[in-house]
């Protein structure tokens, strides 16, 4: 579905990411008809209108949702945050041109809206401005005070496109700064030492996921791994070597396939070291 000609021009009006959630209700059809229902007992309510365009998005019914938007600011919802949602809608829609135009607006009026510079930043690399969006990817989640951990993961494969590989780290330490050590967040940022050949960031990183779950295989046999790959055989031998002994400890019913190949690999890894040592 195509958007109407007339829903199409640059107005900072609507909402979606900041209305209150529907998702308590398991099936998008009963949203709808509860939505709905209560549109007919307070038809001027901007909240519903709100939440009625969120369902339209789910359905993919463009023109719909934007002009469910449209309504809801017409009825006093906030236009910055509901002119956050229609570029949304026209990303989604397939229009980001449109979509930076309509964001760029509420960036003028609020040049250091996080919501605002993290939608224009998708609207940029959906018009392949890596470096834009990687600069408005850190402007945006800089500026929130609780970080999710896939925006953060977005913000830094975002910089990693750009070629900003240490930004991608700040970005990911001053998150974790706000919301804690987070794995889907701390096991990219490893990745991103070890690419840059720092051994010892990569292991101080491991380090603080082990403060949390010191007995993890997985993540003890990276620590090796890179003990090893820095020439500390003795340490490398010593964490495999512990490594085996936590698995042993394990009942048979709680040795997954995967903690059965670490256990192959790391008993391969101790013999190919004692034969070299002969």
């Amino acid at each position: 579905m195509r958007l109407s000609p007339a829903l199409t021009p640059v107005i900072a009006v609507t909402l979606a990411a900041f209305a209150p959630s529907v998702e308590a209700h398991p099936d998008i059809a009963e949203k709808e008809a509860f939505i709905e229902q209560a549109l007919q007992e307070s038809p001027a309510d901007p909240t519903l209108h709100l939440q009625r365009a969120l369902i339209q998005r789910q359905r993919a019914r463009w023109d719909e949702a934007a002009a469910s938007y449209l309504r809801a600011a017409a009825l006093g919802a906030d236009r910055d945050q509901v002119g956050v949602a229609l570029a949304q809608v026209f990303l989604d829609a397939g229009w980001p041109k449109t979509a930076e135009m309509q964001v760029q607006q509420v960036l003028q009026r609020r040049p250091e809206n996080a919501q605002a510079l993290i939608t224009r930043a998708h609207v940029r690399r959906a018009l392949g401005k890596p470096q834009d969006a990687a600069a408005d990817f850190e402007r945006g989640v800089g500026r929130l005070v609780h970080p999710e951990p896939g925006l953060v993961q977005q913000a830094m494969n975002a910089q990693l496109a750009a070629g900003r590989p240490e930004v991608a780290l700040q970005i990911a330490d001053e998150a974790m700064q706000k919301i804690g050590i987070v794995v889907s967040v701390q096991l990219p940022a490893i990745e991103i030492e070890l690419e840059l050949g720092r051994l010892e960031a990569a292991l101080a990183r491991i380090d603080a996921l082990l403060l949390q779950a010191p007995r993890h295989e997985l993540w003890l046999a990276q620590r090796g791994e890179i003990l090893e790959g820095a020439g500390r055989v003795a340490e490398a031998r010593a964490t495999y070597e512990h490594i085996l002994s936590l698995i042993q400890e394990r009942p048979p019913r709680r040795r997954s396939e995967k903690i059965a190949a670490l256990e192959r690999r790391l008993r391969a890894k101790l013999m190919q070291a004692e034969v070299s040592e002969e």
